[in-house]
C-alpha cells in the first residue's frame, strides 16, 4: 500500500563527530522531534559510544520512519578531521543501513541549494530562509541544518511542496546527486 504524505515520517541527520543532531519530522502532525547524540571520548570509543547511541534513538522509529536523510561530507575538512568524519558518517550509514532503514546521503550544496537557492549558502542564509519559508525556529545552528536535510529529502522524494515544473527537474537532479544505501527501488 502506497503511503500519504499524511503517513510521512522523516529523519534529517546533521552528523557532527562528537555532536549528532537528528531530527524526525512527522508531516500528518505536523510535528518535529530533535534528539543529540554527543560523545567526550576519543578515537574507536567515541564512535562506539556515538553508534549505540545511534541505534538507541532510532529504534524508536524502526516502524514508522519512512526515509532517512543524512548530509552529506564537506570536502573543506583538512588534515585528520578528514579520516574522523569519514569514520563516524562510515559509521553511521552502516549502523543505520544494517538496521534496515532507507538512508541517503544528501551534498550539502544540494539541499542548502534547495533551502536557500544558494549552494554555498551560509548558516545565516540557511536559519534565515528555514524560519521564513518553513516557519520553524531552534535553538542552534546544527537544528536548523537537520530540518533543511529533512525538509530536502521529504520534498525531492515525495515531491510535496513543489510546483509541477519542478517536479521532474528536481527529482532527477536528486537521483543523480544523491547516494542511497538499502533502496530496493530506485528514486
Amino acid at each position: 500500500m502506497k503511503k500519504s504524505m499524511k503517513d510521512i515520517i522523516v529523519c534529517g541527520i546533521d552528523p557532527g563527530v562528537s555532536h549528532t543532531t537528528i531530527m524526525i519530522y512527522n508531516y500528518k502532525e505536523s510535528s518535529i522531534k530533535t534528539h543529540i547524540i554527543e560523545s567526550k571520548e576519543k578515537g574507536i570509543k567515541r564512535l562506539r559510544e556515538m553508534k549505540l547511541k545511534l541505534r538507541k534513538v532510532m529504534k524508536r522509529y524502526k516502524t514508522r520512519l519512512s526515509h532517512i536523510f543524512i548530509e552529506g561530507f564537506s570536502f573543506g575538512s583538512r588534515g585528520s578531521m578528514v579520516y574522523t568524519i569519514g569514520e563516524w558518517g562510515g559509521v553511521m550509514a552502516l549502523t543505520l543501513y544494517e538496521m534496515g532503514f532507507r538512508v541517503y546521503r544528501i551534498p550539502p550544496t544540494f539541499w542548502k541549494k534547495f533551502i536557500t537557492g544558494k549552494g554555498n549558502a551560509n548558516k545565516t542564509e540557511t536559519v534565515v530562509s528555514i524560519m521564513n519559508n518553513y516557519g520553524f525556529n531552534f535553538d542552534n545552528e546544527h537544528e536548523y541544518d537537520a530540518c533543511g536535510i529533512a525538509i530536502t529529502g521529504a520534498c525531492c522524494c515525495f515531491k510535496f511542496g513543489l510546483s509541477n515544473q519542478n517536479k521532474d527537474k528536481l527529482a532527477k537532479e536528486f537521483k543523480n546527486k544523491v547516494e542511497c544505501y538499502g533502496c530496493k527501488r530506485k528514486i
